[in-house]
């Protein structure tokens, strides 16, 4: 259910249209952040679905098996040629959506 609906929020993000230049930078933005999340934790939780003693046990094999499957995994895994090029994409949706030097904010470029 909260993948379907995440996914959803960011196709909405994707396809909404009459709005100023800086709002379909933000969208860009939000909808590629959304996207890197759900496949993230398609990747994530696709092998490590478990129950834990008490909340600091799991943020401290979250952050283990963070490490382990993002960082030293190899040979590279096949959602990661989905991810890591999601994530850029995300970063520089970011960076345009906050830092566009080339537009003032004026409305007259719809």
């Amino acid at each position: 259910g909260l993948l379907n609906w995440l996914g959803a929020i960011a196709i909405g993000h994707f396809v909404q249209g009459g709005e100023t230049r800086d709002d379909k930078n933000m969208n860009k933005f939000v909808g590629g952040a959304l996207c890197t999340t759900v496949v993230i934790m398609l990747a994530f939780y696709n092998k490590h679905v478990d129950f834990y003693r008490n909340y600091g046990h799991m943020c401290a094999r979250l952050l283990q098996l963070t490490f382990q499957r993002f960082v030293t995994c190899w040979p590279l895994r096949p959602l990661a040629l989905v991810y890591v090029p999601s994530m850029i994409a995300t970063a520089y949706y970011g960076i345009e959506a906050f830092f566009d030097a080339d537009h003032d904010g004026d409305d007259d470029d719809k």
